[in-house]
């Protein structure tokens, strides 16, 4: 009887061991974009872009490590800048997930409308960049929001090109 348990019991060990070390974590790559929509005369959207960067080290405009990249596109709230989510960040993108910062809509008068249309927009645009980041994100994608972004996630969740939604105590 012992011996069967001490048997289950290096399997259970063997097994959990080789669970830790398939566990993989990424090193941060980031890059700065200011994408257009031509569908609003040209709105002008600041995006930070934050990914899993591929082996050798993360850094500014280096490789992804990966094609597919699951993509979270990210509303601050109100008043609020996108330095306040560097915790998404931190949590998401060395676990294999892009995150994208929407910077726009951070004055005392923000539009809520047109900061949904980001978010919605930066979905598509950030999975249809080219260079070095051509198929690297998507198909997957989320708009995840706090405050005002969680209210202007909701505004677009069904217009836009999104699997999941993730609001933080989203404003009316």
């Amino acid at each position: 009887m012992k011996l069967f348990s001490l048997k289950r019991s290096l399997l259970l060990i063997v097994l959990l061991s080789s669970l830790l070390l398939s566990a993989q974590t990424f090193d941060l790559g980031f890059t700065t974009l200011n994408l257009v929509d031509s569908s609003r005369n040209n709105r002008s959207v600041a995006v930070e872009l934050h990914y899993p960067a591929a082996p050798g080290g993360g850094g500014l405009d280096v490789p992804v490590a990966l094609n597919n990249v699951p993509l979270v596109v990210v509303g601050h709230g109100f008043v609020m800048g996108v330095d306040a989510y560097t915790n998404v960040v931190d949590a998401l993108t060395p676990n294999g997930y892009a995150v994208a910062l929407v910077d726009t809509e951070t004055g005392i008068s923000p539009n809520h409308s047109d900061f949904g249309n980001d978010l919605a927009f930066t979905v598509d645009a950030v999975m249809a960049l080219g260079g070095i980041y051509t198929g690297k994100f998507g198909p997957r994608a989320a708009i995840m929001g706090h405050s005002m972004g969680g209210g202007a996630s909701f505004l677009v969740a069904q217009a836009a090109n999104v699997d999941r939604l993730v609001a933080f105590t989203p404003a009316d």
